[in-house]
């Protein structure tokens, strides 16, 4: 593929999530496809390009991969994309090593492929008809990183041009994809490469349009952790200290789980936080709790045995879930001392799928825990207080892939609402329902913050989620204020 070289001016870039670093072009050459031949591109692999009469180039009659030899560390990749089916896939791959594997498959493990997949389905359960309408799979649509990171919302026009806008500076990966944002997330795989389009074994698609300007970047993310937006130095004094609880009496959320202790960990070198992680509910007492200042339910899912010792069999069992050690009566007596004497209470996604029959932590979260979660699937979240910290920098809403909890009673008489869910965004009639999605509560001298984001761990490399996160536990632990006024009820939501 020839391509022709253009000048470009240093055009200025400034990353999200609140970091002063800047980005530019500094005035380098732009590689275009000509839309006449091929000069310039090597291929691995089996497969077939073809040039069309339109300007464009199709690829087909993989697997393999046709790329660009030239190394790169940071640069924004454009392009515009047609697949000829709905579920015509295709990949971009970034940052490659200098010898480019020739499966597709084993290139994604190594870099970063950005899906091109504009319809793709799950199959028929198991011993069971084909449903009426066919479930998305979400993990494969256009705009996630393959086997990394779900896209956070469908946007792509099945065949029909989509564009893509694709910018990687350090370790994090932003992606466009028809003017809308669909992926950011810090990764930690090649910090240079070469990119390339796969061949689909099955599928052909067409291409136009591809531009890749290399970026001079200062003070690039290389982790979260140097990401302004995350970083409070505490010059003086003693760090918060979180006791962070991720014990498995009910489901265990071990991908989520996993990620947020590798992710928090990363977090404590500017002198803010020190955390300890445990899955031993044992820890939960009066002499553990003394040593800390927030106690976060980190997708812990906890049993609380029965206050009444005279309940019958059934009670207890629907309480407990045939656990074999319950928090006792006097770790429940202590976790509550501990929130109403002013310290702090946070719970992750699954930290309120806990504690059914123990009533003062249903108070002290809100009133509601889990009942179930009808919607696993790309959202959107609406913000409601624009004022909280732990949520104003999502601007007016956002979108995300999150397994969407439904609480058996809302929490809004008694708590404030931070985000709650849009309900059109999952296929309901706006208004029709009410779903506090992050809350925050006075109890006692105490704060708690609720969030029931957290099922999945591809948002722990997301910036803003754990922006989300940090200022929830500044909240809980008192460093940041925080309007704990309970709103008006809605009068349209039953």
């Amino acid at each position: 593929m020839r391509l022709q070289r253009l000048l470009v001016p240093a055009v200025a870039l400034l990353l999200t999530c609140g970091s002063a670093a800047a980005v530019a072009a500094q005035s380098q050459d732009i590689a275009r496809f000509n839309g006449r031949d091929l000069d310039g591109w090597r291929e691995v692999g089996v497969g077939r390009v073809a040039v069309g009469t339109d300007g464009s180039f199709t690829t087909g009659g993989g697997p393999g991969l046709i790329y660009y030899p030239r190394t790169l560390r940071d640069f924004v990749l454009e392009l515009e994309y047609r697949g000829e089916t709905p579920d015509a896939e295709s990949g971009i791959f970034l940052r490659l090593p200098a010898v480019v594997p020739a499966d597709p498959v084993a290139a994604s493990r190594i870099s970063y492929e950005v899906q091109i997949r504009d319809q793709a389905l799950l199959p028929a359960p198991a011993n069971q008809q084909a449903p009426a309408t066919p479930r998305p799979n979400w993990e494969l649509t256009s705009g996630g990183l393959v086997g990394v990171a779900a896209a956070w919302r469908p946007v792509a026009r099945a065949g029909e041009w989509n564009s893509y806008r694709i910018e990687v500076t350090g370790q994090r990966y932003q992606v466009t994809l028809n003017g809308v944002k669909v992926a950011d997330y810090i990764g930690d795989r090649a910090h240079e490469g070469f990119i390339a389009l796969e061949h689909g074994a099955t599928s052909r698609v067409h291409f136009r349009n591809v531009r890749l300007t290399p970026l001079e970047a200062a003070n690039a993310p290389q982790k979260l952790a140097d990401l302004p937006a995350l970083q409070r130095f505490q010059a003086a004094g003693t760090p918060i200290r979180v006791l962070a609880v991720s014990a498995s009496h009910g489901f265990r959320h071990s991908e989520s789980i996993d990620a947020s202790k590798m992710v928090l960990k990363g977090l404590e070198w500017a002198n803010e936080f020190r955390f300890t992680f445990t899955d031993d509910a044992a820890q939960i007492n009066a002499r553990t709790l003394a040593n800390y200042d927030v106690l976060l339910l980190n997708n812990a899912t906890l049993r609380a045995a029965p206050a009444n010792p005279s309940d019958t069999t059934a009670v207890r069992i629907s309480r407990t879930a045939g656990v074999a050690a319950p928090l006792t009566m006097e770790q429940q007596q202590a976790m509550t001392a501990f929130v109403r004497s002013g310290k702090g209470l946070m719970t992750i996604h699954s930290g309120i799928d806990a504690n059914y029959g123990w009533q003062e932590f249903r108070e002290m979260v809100g009133g509601g825990l889990f009942r179930a979660h009808p919607w696993t699937r790309p959202a959107q979240i609406n913000v409601e207080d624009p004022t909280n910290a732990a949520v104003s920098h999502f601007g007016q809403n956002f979108n995300l892939r999150e397994e969407i909890y439904v609480l058996d009673v809302n929490p809004r008489p008694n708590a404030r609402v931070l985000l709650s869910l849009d309900m059109p965004s999952v296929g309901e009639a706006a208004g029709s329902q009410d779903h506090p999605i992050a809350f925050v509560k006075r109890h006692g001298e105490g704060r708690v913050f609720s969030t029931v984001l957290g099922h999945f761990g591809d948002n722990w490399r997301r910036p803003d989620f754990v922006q989300h996160i940090m200022q929830g536990l500044r909240i809980a632990a008192g460093t940041v204020p925080a309007d704990f006024t309970p709103q008006a009820p809605r009068q349209s939501a039953r």
